[in-house]
């Protein structure tokens, strides 16, 4: 990368007083800034950690803290010889670091997109507008869909999408059934999912649950809400996933 065509701020010319943040934090938060403004994309090479330091006018190992800690988020990635770069995800890594059922043999799957049951543009309830950090009055997408494993076995999914980042959504995704939607979102609207958060419950299957994924009323499901920020750690989707665990674990992997 050519920093003379893309400068990078001296450290000097950030906030001074008590209330600063800590140089490498601040480091940090100008390469991710590059990022959410597209002046670098994934694959891209980052300067070296050296000239990043005598651009930024701090120390090495203040520079070298930033970077890891963009690498320990999967938002950067060494590569031996070669220098730093902008992570890509391909969908190998989605299923490492994005899915975490695993069948009786411990085997990930990534569950194929079979239909979408519906979709609406709506005002979120209370619960989605805590999750996509919006205002009551904000208008959300949901998705409704069913993903299927090579088993047969049916998840039902609701997908809650802040309008504002998704134009057109239904139109852009017509007959596409991509297996991993996130792609889908950076592809065709340039927004991307870097991390998540998961609250697991069992739940009793309703009516509706059976229709779907073919269970009976009231046997045990698991439930998982995810919500997924983007590189400014803002929300970008909150999502309800449903299966039954007849033949499925949840694995949370070592770090």
């Amino acid at each position: 990368m050519n920093s003379v065509d893309n400068p990078l701020p001296n450290f000097s010319t950030a906030p001074a007083g008590d209330g600063s943040p800590p140089r490498y934090r601040w480091i940090r938060e100008q390469l991710l800034k590059r990022i959410v403004d597209g002046k670098l994309k994934r694959g891209d090479p980052i300067d070296s950690e050296v000239q990043m330091a005598k651009q930024f006018g701090v120390s090495l190992g203040t520079v070298r803290k930033a970077v890891d800690d963009l690498v320990a988020q999967h938002v950067l990635v060494r590569r031996q010889g070669k220098g730093t770069f902008v992570a890509t995800r391909d969908t190998d890594t989605s299923l490492r670091l994005l899915f975490h059922l695993v069948g009786e043999n411990d085997t990930k799957e990534l569950p194929a997109f079979q239909n979408v049951l519906g979709s609406r543009t709506r005002s979120p309830t209370a619960h989605e507008a805590k999750r996509l950090h919006l205002s009551p009055r904000s208008n959300i997408l949901e998705l409704q869909r069913t993903r299927t494993f090579s088993d047969g076995a049916v998840m039902l999914e609701r997908l809650m999408l802040p309008a504002k980042l998704f134009p057109n959504f239904e139109k852009r995704l017509g007959t596409r059934r991509p297996i991993l939607l996130y792609e889908f979102y950076e592809q065709e609207f340039g927004v991307s999912v870097m991390n998540f958060e998961e609250r697991l419950r069992a739940v009793k299957a309703t009516r509706y649950d059976t229709k779907i994924i073919g269970c009976a009323t009231g046997s045990p499901l698991l439930e998982i809400e995810r919500t997924t920020y983007g590189y400014d750690d803002a929300p970008v989707e909150f999502r309800v996933s449903r299966c039954a665990t007849d033949a499925r674990y949840y694995l949370h992997p070592r770090r």
